[in-house]
């Protein structure tokens, strides 16, 4: 009879995605599986509504990135080195646009019945969502005005991501998703 090698369970990742694409929920379903904390990085980049400096958001990832395990979950990708290098695993939720777009309108329409919308208005909804399509359709990466830029395209997130491709989960489907929870016997 063979032993099987011990594997090491999956401690640190990170999960990117543009808005919309489910990676809060993620994120808090692998944080639970893991008893890991859980780092929305809305947090880490903004303060009352305030951009918070870069210098500031990196002292946050550094102490992040020390911890023996966490998840984290963000849009970002110009100022997030530290995570995509520490973390065992980075799911890119790349999922189509129209699913966000309408993922975007039912959140803003249930936290405004729930009466918890931290950003109220129609249009400031409409104007959010109106956003999404193009930064999934735009062909040609973007380029950040400098570090502390917090819009990306799909395809700037994929050249981005392309050095750490070993360990990139690319879900493209709700069913990808569900696959990736399913067998991620590695996780916790």
């Amino acid at each position: 009879m063979t032993s099987r090698p011990q594997v090491e369970p999956v401690r640190r990742v990170h999960i990117v995605g543009m808005a919309g694409s489910g990676k809060t929920t993620l994120a808090r379903q692998l944080a639970e599986r893991l008893h890991a904390p859980c780092y929305e990085l809305d947090v880490v980049g903004y303060e009352n509504g305030a951009k918070r400096s870069i210098e500031a958001r990196r002292v946050d990832l550094s102490q992040i990135v020390s911890q023996p395990s966490w998840v984290t979950e963000g849009a970002f990708i110009w100022w997030i080195d530290d995570l995509l290098q520490h973390a065992e695993v980075i799911v890119w939720l790349d999922l189509h646009w129209s699913l966000c777009y309408q993922r975007i309108v039912l959140r803003h329409i249930k936290a405004d019945i729930a009466r918890n919308n931290r950003h109220p208005g129609f249009m400031k909804m409409l104007s959010f969502a109106k956003d999404v399509r193009p930064r999934y359709l735009d062909p040609v990466p973007c380029t950040p005005s400098g570090p502390n830029d917090d819009g990306a395209n799909r395809a700037a997130t994929a050249d981005i991501l392309s050095p750490y491709k070993n360990k990139v989960v690319h879900c493209r489907r709700p069913s990808d998703v569900a696959r990736f929870l399913r067998q991620g016997s590695q996780l916790g």
